[in-house]
């Protein structure tokens, strides 16, 4: 199935179906057959796997937690006013937004990272989470009709404006997402994460609706991704991926780069190695070169069908699925609390 396992989040009740529907699916697959899979295909990418083998070898050799997770992952999907209304593909009308489109792949990821301290007997019995994001209605405020009219030397972005159902705006989806976790056991803090979705960054965009191609859904993507792992005093690793929508001389075709940094006088090792990946492969049997996110999904679907899912046993997505529904609960507490200050927007 596609990630993420459901999104059931048009009101308050939604961040509580959430994590019921994954209970549910669970207690049905133990009492069957079936082998279910969700496309989080992160977990089995070739860069990803490399920095988590990485950073967990590290781990078990100082006997020392990750302390400090940042996880940000930039989309640079630009939708314009009439447009969030429309669309049906990574929509944000139905009340759910980045976290459920892009986003459930990294709060797997920060999850998956997280749970290496489970290794060394530090299971969390507490998380602390806070987050706040933006809807539209925040975003077509940071960009007005009067710069969509300069920028396109237009004025049809006024009546298109005074057109909206503002109050209904506020109700859709989130598209910017800040969120901070403290995994706690014992009363102490053993590591501390944050996660950034942001979808109104940097785009490659230049073109008004009318001429949007039929079969685009995520109109000028340009994606920046940023990871850093923190073994407090002893290790830090970084991935950094950028994948421009346009291609330049200045900008070359897209890589992933890892980079390692040790404490070396104390842990041993080189105290700083730098990996590069490209993020295209030639395979026999397609016609054209591939991403390597296309690669990882693939295998798992091949995974699948010889009946296996090594990297995505259902079992694995307990954390990630009550991560998703915490965050959910602060954003809906968040938004209820600027209900309260602010006038209705008629």
């Amino acid at each position: 199935v596609d990630k993420p396992l459901t999104a059931p989040l048009v009101n308050q009740t939604g961040p509580a179906q959430i994590e019921q529907d994954y209970l549910d699916i669970k207690n049905w697959l133990q009492r069957s057959r079936a082998k279910l899979t969700l496309m989080t295909n992160k977990r089995c990418h070739r860069v990803f796997t490399y920095l988590y083998t990485q950073v967990k070898e590290v781990l078990l050799q100082c006997r020392m937690p990750i302390t400090h997770i940042e996880i940000s992952d930039a989309c640079g999907i630009w939708t314009f006013p009439q447009e969030y209304a429309q669309r049906e593909n990574h929509p944000h009308k139905y009340g759910y937004g980045v976290l459920l489109h892009t986003g459930f792949h990294y709060i797997d990821l920060l999850a998956r990272f997280q749970q290496l301290n489970h290794l060394l007997g530090l299971q969390e019995d507490h998380v602390n989470v806070r987050a706040c994001g933006t809807t539209p209605y925040d975003v077509l405020h940071q960009m007005t009709a009067d710069i969509y009219n300069r920028l396109f030397h237009t004025d049809i972005f006024t009546p298109e404006f005074e057109q909206l159902d503002w109050n209904a705006f506020k109700q859709y989806g989130i598209l910017d997402l800040l969120s901070s976790f403290q995994f706690i056991k014992g009363g102490a803090v053993i590591t501390q994460a944050s996660l950034t979705m942001i979808q109104n960054s940097l785009s490659s965009r230049d073109f008004l609706p009318e001429f949007l191609p039929f079969h685009t859904c995520i109109p000028g993507q340009q994606t920046l991704t940023h990871i850093g792992i923190f073994l407090g005093p002893l290790f830090y690793a970084r991935l950094s991926f950028c994948n421009p929508t346009k291609l330049t001389e200045e900008r070359p075709l897209p890589f992933y780069g890892v980079e390692l940094y040790r404490n070396s006088d104390l842990i041993g090792g080189k105290p700083y190695e730098r990996q590069i990946f490209k993020n295209f492969m030639e395979l026999p049997y397609w016609d054209r070169p591939v991403t390597l996110n296309f690669v990882s999904k693939e295998q798992i679907v091949l995974d699948w069908l010889e009946g296996k899912a090594p990297h995505t046993d259902f079992e694995d997505y307990a954390m990630p699925i009550h991560l998703t529904s915490l965050v959910f609960d602060e954003i809906f507490r968040q938004r209820s609390m600027l209900e309260r200050k602010s006038p209705t927007c008629v």
